[in-house]
């Protein structure tokens, strides 16, 4: 064999072994680009528990004070849940992944659970997440078109909903 010729396929050996590592390093943001996740959520009509809570830290100095996981009015869960429908994957959104906003926890009638956490983003965007990783956003609206916001009002809707539950009793009326 000519000397001139023994590097080609180590090199390419050693080519073909740094790619499959780069692959395999590199395997969820490219499945994500390539194969972007879905939120996969319940439909709103199947929600029958949910339960919201707000953090003031994840607010960015808009809010003052916590709000403690309360259970949201049943009649108004399937409302608040329609929100997140119509999510689409959003590969880097421009929120602080360590300081969520709030958590919406949502209980269809077949028992699955569904906990998303919400992040404020100064505008009528919601990005959520359910787990930590995949990121979703959608723009809410009214049955009128109108936006309903992002996520510091959703959490501003959600303080209502529990100051509101406290002082009936638990019957709110948004």
């Amino acid at each position: 064999m000519d000397r001139k010729n023994r590097p080609v396929p180590l090199l390419i050996g050693v080519a073909a072994v740094a790619a499959a590592l780069l692959v395999a390093l590199e395997w969820p943001r490219l499945r994500a680009r390539f194969w972007p996740p879905t939120a996969d959520l319940p439909p709103a009509d199947e929600i029958v528990a949910m339960y919201g809570t707000v953090w003031a830290s994840g607010s960015r100095g808009y809010l003052e004070s916590d709000v403690p996981q309360f259970e949201v009015p049943e009649r108004i869960a399937p409302r608040l849940w329609k929100r997140f429908e119509g999510a689409a994957y959003v590969r880097d959104p421009a929120v602080n992944r360590d300081l969520p906003l709030g958590e919406v926890l949502a209980t269809t009638r077949d028992g699955r659970t569904t906990r998303l956490r919400f992040y404020d983003t100064g505008g009528d965007d919601l990005v959520f997440t359910l787990d930590g990783q995949h990121f979703f956003r959608t723009i809410p609206h009214n049955e009128q078109g109108y936006p309903l916001g992002g996520g510091l009002l959703l959490a501003g809707t959600l303080r209502h909903l529990e100051v509101t539950a406290e002082q009936t009793g638990g019957a709110a009326g948004l």
